[in-house]
C-alpha cells in the first residue's frame, strides 16, 4: 500500500499529499481538540482570526487538506495546476 503512493506521481505532487496527510490526520486534529482556546490563530486571506473566531474556522481548512489529501491520492484531474 505504501508503495503505491510514491509510485506513479511526480515529485511535487507525492510531498503535497504527505503535507496534506499530515495537516489532515495529524495536525488538524491537534489543533482543534488539544489547543487552547487563547493560543488559537486561523489566517483566511490575510486576515488573522483569534481565540473562538480562528476555533469556529478550523474545520473549514481540516475539509480543504482533506479534499486536497484524497485528491492527490487518487490524482483527481481537479487537483492539476
Amino acid at each position: 500500500m505504501i508503495r503505491l503512493i510514491f509510485t506513479g506521481r511526480p515529485v511535487w505532487m507525492t510531498a503535497l499529499l504527505l503535507f496534506c496527510g499530515y495537516m489532515t490526520f495529524i495536525y488538524m486534529p491537534f489543533d482543534l481538540f488539544y489547543k487552547p482556546v487563547a493560543d488559537d490563530v486561523e489566517v483566511w486571506f490575510g486576515l488573522a482570526l483569534h481565540g473562538w473566531a480562528a476555533k469556529a474556522t478550523e474545520p473549514i481548512h481540516w475539509l480543504i487538506y482533506g479534499a486536497g489529501f484524497y485528491g492527490f491520492l487518487k490524482m483527481k484531474s481537479w487537483m492539476f495546476p
